[in-house]
C-alpha cells in the first residue's frame, strides 16, 4: 500500500531538514527521504563549522532571512538541547571605499544591525592576527558567529520526527512524477505519494527535475584547516579571533576560529578560489583534495594571517550547487505546481537554512510565504532564456508561489 502525505521532503541536508521540521511542526503529515544518514559528509551540509552573519553584502532579502534564521536556530537549540550557534562575533574586512563595505553598511541601515567600525591602530590592536593595509577597515558584528553544521542537521531531523514526521534514511530518490493529484516519489526502497514535494537534494536537485533543465551546477569546494604557530592557539580561538570575511582587492577569503582543536578553517572566494565544476556530484567523493586545490588557500594564509602556519593541517571535500546569477533557487515552478524547489545555495546558504526551511514549508502547505524569496523563483531562468537576456535577480521581497491550496492529512 502506498502511503500518502501532505509533504514529502526529498533530501535531508540542512535545507531539507529545516523544511521537514517546519512542515511537521505546523501539523502536516511529512515524510523525509535521504539516501544517506542525517549529518553525513557527502553533500553540502558538513565541515565542522559554518559562518553565521547578518552584516551581509549579497542583497536585501538575505538580511531578513538571516534575522529570521537567528531566532529559529535559537528555537531549535531549545528544542534539541544542543548548542548549535556560538555568537563569537565577526569581521568584514575590506577597502575603505570598496563595494563590500558599502553594501554591508547599507544592510546594517536596512536591518538595524548592531556593528562597529574599526580602522587604523584600533583595528590592529584589537585583532593583530590579521595583516592589514592602510586603506582597509573592518566592520565588527557582535551577532556573528559559528554554526555547527552536522549538529544542526541532526537536531532539525530529530525535531521533525518528534513532531510526527517519518524519516527514512537510506532511500535514494529515483523519480518524481506529478499526476494532477499530487506527486509519486519513487525511491530504491519503495514508493510514496504526497500532495506536495519539497525538493532539497543539493547538487542532485537538477537531475531529479530533468524537464525543467534548471541551470544548477555542482562545484567542488575543498575545505582547509591551518594550525596556529607555537603559542598562538589561544589567539585563534573564538574568544579572541572572530569569524571573518575579507573583500580587499585580490585578497578575498574567509575564516572560522579553531572551535574543535582541528585548527582555523580558511577558504577563498572570488576569482582566486580554486573551485572546479563537477560532471556528477558523486565524482566529489572519489577524488581526495589535491595540492593544486589547497596551495592557493595556503598562499592567502601566508599573506594575511601571519600567526598561522601556512601548511594545510587537514582538508576535506565539499561541494556547492550554483546558479548563473549566484542567487538561491526557492519557489514553485510553473510547470511543476506540486514541487517546491530549494537549491543553488552556493556555499553561503547554511546561515539562512532555518528561514529557507520555513519558506519551503509555507509554500508547500499554503502556496505562498511571508519570507522574501520572490527573486529566487526557479522560473527566472526560463524568462531569461525566452528574452535572450542574462539572468537578473531584483532581490525584491514579494511573496512567491501560486494561490493557496488546502492542506489535508492523509493516513
Amino acid at each position: 500500500m502506498v502511503r500518502r502525505y501532505d509533504v514529502a521532503v526529498v533530501g535531508l541536508g540542512v535545507m531539507g531538514a529545516m523544511a521537514a521540521w517546519q512542515a511537521a511542526r505546523q501539523g502536516a503529515s511529512v515524510i523525509g527521504l535521504d539516501r544517506f544518514a542525517p549529518g553525513h559528509g557527502l553533500g553540502s551540509s558538513h565541515g565542522g563549522s559554518r559562518i553565521f552573519r547578518m552584516l551581509l553584502f549579497e542583497g536585501a532579502p538575505y538580511v531578513s532571512l538571516a534575522r529570521t534564521s537567528l531566532g529559529l536556530f535559537r528555537q531549535l537549540e531549545a528544542t534539541s538541547g544542543a548548542g548549535l550557534l556560538d555568537q563569537c562575533g565577526g569581521l568584514l574586512i575590506g577597502t575603505r571605499d570598496g563595494p563590500a563595505i558599502a553594501a554591508a553598511r547599507a544592510a546594517a541601515r536596512l536591518g538595524g544591525i548592531d556593528h562597529r567600525v574599526l580602522e587604523g591602530d584600533a583595528l590592529r590592536a584589537r585583532f593583530p592576527q590579521h595583516t592589514l593595509d592602510e586603506d582597509e577597515l573592518a566592520l565588527y558584528e557582535p551577532t556573528a558567529g559559528v554554526i555547527r553544521p552536522e549538529a544542526a542537521v541532526r537536531a532539525a531531523v530529530a525535531a521533525a520526527a518528534t513532531c510526527g514526521a517519518r524519516i527514512e534514511p537510506g532511500a535514494r530518490c529515483l523519480a518524481l512524477d506529478e499526476d494532477g493529484q499530487g506527486t509519486v516519489i519513487t525511491t530504491d526502497t519503495g514508493v510514496h505519494r504526497a500532495r506536495t514535494v519539497i525538493l532539497a537534494a543539493g547538487c542532485w536537485t537538477a537531475g531529479l527535475l530533468p524537464d525543467l533543465a534548471l541551470p544548477l551546477r555542482p562545484q567542488r569546494s575543498v575545505l582547509t584547516w591551518f594550525r596556529p604557530a607555537a603559542g598562538g592557539a589561544r589567539a585563534h580561538g573564538p574568544a579572541r579571533f572572530p569569524v571573518f570575511v575579507r573583500r580587499s582587492g585580490d585578497r578575498q577569503g574567509w575564516g572560522i576560529p579553531d572551535v574543535d582543536g582541528l585548527g582555523v578553517k580558511v577558504g577563498l572566494s572570488g576569482p582566486a578560489s580554486p573551485k572546479r565544476w563537477l560532471d556528477r556530484p558523486e565524482d566529489n567523493w572519489t577524488t581526495p583534495p589535491a595540492e593544486a586545490e589547497t596551495a592557493p588557500v595556503a598562499a592567502f594564509v601566508r599573506r594575511t594571517l601571519p600567526g598561522l602556519l601556512p601548511a594545510v593541517a587537514s582538508a576535506q571535500a565539499c561541494m556547492d550547487g550554483r546558479t548563473p546569477d549566484g542567487h538561491f533557487v526557492v519557489g514553485i515552478p510553473a510547470r511543476r505546481p506540486g514541487t517546491v524547489v530549494c537549491g543553488g545555495f552556493a556555499g553561503h546558504g547554511f546561515k539562512h537554512a532555518p528561514a529557507i526551511g520555513l519558506a519551503a514549508a509555507q509554500l508547500a502547505l499554503e502556496g505562498a510565504t511571508e519570507m522574501p524569496v520572490g527573486a529566487f523563483s526557479p522560473d527566472r531562468f526560463e524568462r531569461s532564456e525566452r528574452s535572450g537576456r542574462p539572468v537578473r535577480s531584483d532581490l525584491g521581497g514579494r511573496r512567491a508561489g501560486p494561490a493557496p491550496r488546502s492542506r489535508g492529512v492523509h493516513p
